[in-house]
């Protein structure tokens, strides 16, 4: 028996569907935010996969934590920290928009997350802006927070005035400026 099959072809790329344009999202942290992590991993899932290496440029973490290891499971990131940390001191874990998904989208913030090693610390820095135009007044300022030695601790945005709470009993370096240009840097 013969079989004949006839038709009509027509070769194309695969398109691969529309591009992924959504921003990943932090979506739950274990263990909650301001808690004691002494001999704890730390859990942070994301909406959507993430591309690990980011993690090396885009994470800060003050006071550094030399030893620890990333471990992936799904779209949850596990920290294990194989050091002994510091007692009686706040841990501040900033994530920033250095981190991408798998398909190159930045975070669609930057987090920043503090938890202790046995007692919280709760020092405090606030203020009020002095500003050199006063329709300045209506704009967004970006404050950086660096310890003394200039490490990232945070970055949060303020009208008015401001305020830095969780900090650990030390000297701080505080950058403040106005984004006109809205590029995230102070030029």
């Amino acid at each position: 028996m013969l079989s004949l099959f006839s038709g009509c072809g027509n070769k194309k790329s695969p398109t691969g569907g529309p591009e992924d344009t959504e921003k990943p999202t932090i979506v739950n942290v274990f263990p909650i935010e301001f808690s004691d992590i002494t001999d704890k991993d730390l859990e942070i899932t994301f909406s959507k996969q993430m591309n690990t290496s980011s993690f090396f440029t885009g994470l800060y973490i003050y006071p550094q934590i030399l030893a620890k290891r990333y471990k992936w499971e799904a779209n949850t990131l596990i920290i294990k920290i194989e050091e002994e940390l510091q007692d009686s001191t706040n841990y501040h874990f900033s994530f920033t928009e250095k981190i991408v998904g798998i398909h190159k989208n930045p975070l669609d913030k930057q987090y920043d997350f503090t938890w202790s090693v046995g007692k919280f610390t709760d020092n405090r820095i606030s203020g009020n802006f002095t500003y050199e135009k006063p329709e300045d007044r209506t704009e967004d300022v970006r404050l950086t927070l660096f310890s003394a030695d200039t490490t990232l601790i945070k970055t949060n945005i303020f009208k008015e005035n401001y305020h830095f709470e969780a900090l650990n009993n030390e000297s701080h370096t505080i950058r403040a400026y106005i984004d006109k240009n809205k590029n995230k840097k102070l030029d």
